[in-house]
């Protein structure tokens, strides 16, 4: 295991594909590859169920595992106590196989990237906290497309804070609020950034989701309006899959790359085949910024009773308040 992310459908051939069939109550294993000294396996059970089996700190109190609330959906988690004590997280619904195998893939480099075994159960925990999200469709559904356009214009101004080198690695990712859902998709310091999609079909026209979207309580607020022509055969322009790439290729710090993978993660995003598609290519970004007489709804303006607004501003009635790219950046450059 080189920590490599890798795409696979479900024509690829799987770890446990060479697996046999154990006997009643056994497990067929192979050794997940490593340098690491922690043990994990690919395994294979009498029903055919998949399966990682994880060491963890043989002091670790069993009944702390039991009830540790590692649960999600689809898949089982259980302690095994051979030679040595394991956690067996094992799939149960085959319609998750690709999901599962990303999932395996992560907890791999959680585990791998642990110092000591006693750091393997609570690094485990907490990432699997960040999968529930992830998982938590009945369906299985990760994103449509329209979320993977929005996913997208957000993560093109996150590469653009790397590549300016304004603030640390670890301010721009934690400045992207968008998976949290919090009001603003991204906060620095005194200033938020709310970012918008634009496609052919929307003709100029932005939809606000709430109230609070234009509304803020910090010194400024811009909007950035992304431009974007949409490829559904994926030929051209650059999906979320590569743009994911390009910017992990810009974070060095280690803390601040798996902070990003958590909050991927907390988008519904994973590394799969189905994410190269649709792609998009940037046309043109136009920045605005939101000032008191900018057109707008905002709490304030609301009669007692009324909430969860939704409307459209026209670009066209807003020209006035578009502003240099720069002016993001002014008082950090």
């Amino acid at each position: 295991m080189n920590g490599q992310r890798m795409n696979l459908t479900m024509n690829d051939q799987m770890p446990w594909d060479s697996l046999a069939i154990p006997q009643l109550g056994k497990l067929t294993r192979r050794k997940v590859e490593s340098d690491k000294s922690f043990e994990v396996f690919w395994v294979l059970d009498e029903a055919g169920d998949k399966g990682l089996l994880i060491q963890v700190d043989d002091t670790i109190d069993a009944e702390k595992i039991l009830k540790s609330q590692l649960k999600l959906k689809g898949i089982s988690f259980s302690l095994i106590d051979d030679e040595k004590r394991r956690v067996l997280v094992k799939l149960q619904k085959n319609e998750y196989t690709i999901i599962f195998y990303k999932l395996c893939l992560d907890l791999c480099e959680i585990v791998y990237a642990c110092k000591s075994d006693k750091q393997i159960f609570p690094a485990l925990k907490n990432r699997i906290g960040s999968w529930k999200k992830l998982l938590a469709n009945s369906n299985g559904n990760l994103l449509s497309d329209i979320e993977k356009q929005g996913l997208f214009a957000e993560l093109k101004f996150l590469e653009l804070c790397l590549k300016k080198q304004v603030w640390a690695e670890s301010e721009v990712i934690d400045s992207w609020k968008g998976p949290e859902k919090a009001q603003h998709d991204f906060v620095m310091g005194e200033q938020a950034v709310e970012i918008k999609s634009i496609t052919n079909s929307s003709r100029n026209k932005v939809s606000i989701s709430s109230q609070d979207q234009l509304f803020t309580r910090l010194s400024r607020l811009f909007l950035r309006v992304n431009f974007l022509t949409l490829h559904k055969d994926g030929r051209t322009g650059e999906n979320l899959n590569l743009l994911v790439g390009s910017i992990h290729k810009l974070i060095e710090d280690g803390a601040a790359r798996e902070r990003f993978d958590s909050k991927l993660l907390e988008s519904k995003y994973i590394d799969i085949t189905e994410n190269n598609l649709p792609s998009f290519t940037v046309k043109e970004v136009t920045d605005f910024e939101v000032t008191k007489d900018f057109a707008r709804i905002i709490p304030s303006d609301l009669m007692d009773g009324v909430f969860d607004v939704r409307y459209k501003i026209d670009l066209a009635g807003v020209e006035r308040f578009k502003v240099e790219e720069e002016c993001i950046w002014g008082e950090y450059e």
